[in-house]
C-alpha cells in the first residue's frame, strides 16, 4: 500500500460522499415526513413536532424541513458514479 494510493482512495471517498449523502437525504426526509408541502400529517415527523416541539420549532427540526422542501434528487448517473468512486476509494484504501 502506497501513500499515493491511500490519498487517491481518499480522495475518491471525499468526492463521492456529498453525492451519495444528497441522495439519502433526498429519500429519508419524505419518507419520514418532512416535505415540500411541509410536514406530512400522520408521519414521524408531525409526530415529533406535536410530542417535543408543539408550535415552536427550531433548530434541527426547522433544518430538516428547510431541507426536506428543497432537496434536489442527484442523477441516477451520478449516483452510480459516486458509488463506483466510493467502492473504488475503499479498495485504494484498504490494498
Amino acid at each position: 500500500m502506497t501513500i499515493a494510493k491511500v490519498a487517491g482512495g481518499v480522495a475518491l471517498i471525499g468526492v463521492s460522499a456529498p453525492v451519495l449523502a444528497t441522495a439519502g437525504a433526498a429519500i429519508a426526509l419524505p419518507a419520514v415526513g418532512f416535505t415540500g408541502a411541509g410536514i406530512a400529517a400522520g408521519s414521524i415527523a408531525a409526530a415529533a413536532q406535536s410530542v417535543v416541539y408543539g408550535a415552536f420549532t427550531c433548530g434541527v427540526f426547522s433544518s430538516l424541513q428547510a431541507a426536506g422542501a428543497t432537496v434536489v434528487v442527484p442523477g441516477i448517473l451520478n449516483v452510480a458514479g459516486a458509488v463506483g468512486g466510493a467502492v473504488l476509494g475503499g479498495k485504494l484504501v484498504t490494498m
